[in-house]
């Protein structure tokens, strides 16, 4: 149940219900990404968030109940109170910074910014858990910014 068939160079690819979910989320925010500037011009970043995170909750609730709920094996207030920081906070300021991001370098460039999450967690990893920093973070780091500046300078 849930099988699609997709036509590719080799044949044919089974794909199931969660794959086709995968891909559909990705077709969307890339419109979303692309189109940001159309659609939101007369929204600030910030409100942008604010409805994106109110038809978030919407979908999810319809996607949960359609689903028969979350099952809870076990309860813990702290990591309970961490999903909810990362879920809302983290969420939050990410979604704006990203639309933000869209409106100030464009869609074509935005994307490259992906590339700063391994650099963004290294540090992270670096400050909270007081990992040791070694030579290929350092590699990957400046690897990292020389692409950025490449591809926000226009390879010039």
């Amino acid at each position: 149940a849930g099988l699609a068939w997709l036509f590719f160079r080799g044949g044919l690819v089974k794909l199931n219900c969660s794959e086709l979910l995968v891909l559909s989320a990705v077709l969307l925010y890339s419109l979303y990404a692309i189109y940001l500037d159309r659609w939101c011009a007369a929204f600030t970043p910030i409100s942008i968030m604010f409805r994106t995170f109110l038809a978030a909750v919407v979908i999810l609730t319809l996607v949960t109940l359609a689903t028969g709920g979350v099952p809870f094996k076990s309860f813990d207030l702290e990591v309970t109170q961490s999903l909810v920081y990362m879920a809302q906070v983290l969420t939050a300021v990410a979604t704006t910074m990203w639309n933000t991001a869209i409106r100030t370098v464009g869609s074509n460039k935005s994307p490259t910014f992906i590339n700063l999450m391994p650099v963004l967690g290294g540090l992270a990893s670096v400050l909270f858990f007081e990992e040791p920093i070694g030579r290929h973070h350092r590699l990957g780091t400046v690897l990292t910014w020389v692409g950025l500046t490449f591809v926000l300078k226009g390879g010039q």
